[in-house]
């Protein structure tokens, strides 16, 4: 049994205050992270069938020759994984002064979001697969052919405090879409 975890992360995030008539500051937040994961197992597989197992080993409909397990075999597999997430937003915010303890803040922003992985997946020879049940056996799928999920959203906040005698009032709203 071996296990390997590589990666790099990058993130950048920062505010411009440009106090102007429409916006008061402009915030930007970027992420970036990759990493590569390799597990490889070599095992000892003891089928609970006592004698010889018949396995599928076409990834196709149809009729195919069987093969067959012994009850006991040695099994060698590899997970290989490269997952990636991209991460980028942009908000500008508005800050109005009422009074000296009483303000609303307005954010309106986007952001995306993409989750990949670009890795080899389960890598095994079919014919000594790692486990096997009485209906199933384990096949490799890459998560290559697993489409990315890319989110945007849009998002509008308005947070305002208002001071009311002694008492303070805080109210936080906002809309979301992605």
């Amino acid at each position: 049994v071996n296990n390997t975890n590589r990666g790099i992360r990058v993130n950048v995030e920062g505010e411009w205050r440009l106090n102007t008539t429409l916006i008061s500051n402009l915030g930007y937040s970027f992420m970036y992270s990759e990493n590569h994961q390799n597990d490889y197992n070599y095992l000892l597989v003891r089928l609970q069938t006592g004698g010889v197992t018949p396995i599928g080993t076409s990834l196709t409909e149809g009729e195919f020759n069987a093969h067959y397990l012994n009850s006991t075999y040695y099994s060698e597999y590899w997970i290989d994984g490269k997952p990636r997430d991209i991460f980028a937003q942009l908000k500008a915010t508005k800050v109005i002064q009422f009074s000296s303890g009483s303000f609303t803040s307005i954010k309106l922003g986007a952001d995306f979001k993409q989750a990949d992985n670009n890795g080899d997946g389960l890598v095994l020879n079919p014919l000594s697969p790692p486990g096997v049940t009485d209906v199933q056996t384990v096949r490799p799928r890459s998560y290559k052919d697993i489409p990315a999920i890319n989110t945007l959203s849009l998002f509008l906040e308005d947070k305002t405090d208002l001071t009311l005698g002694k008492t303070r009032l805080t109210v936080l709203a906002g809309l979301r879409y992605s």
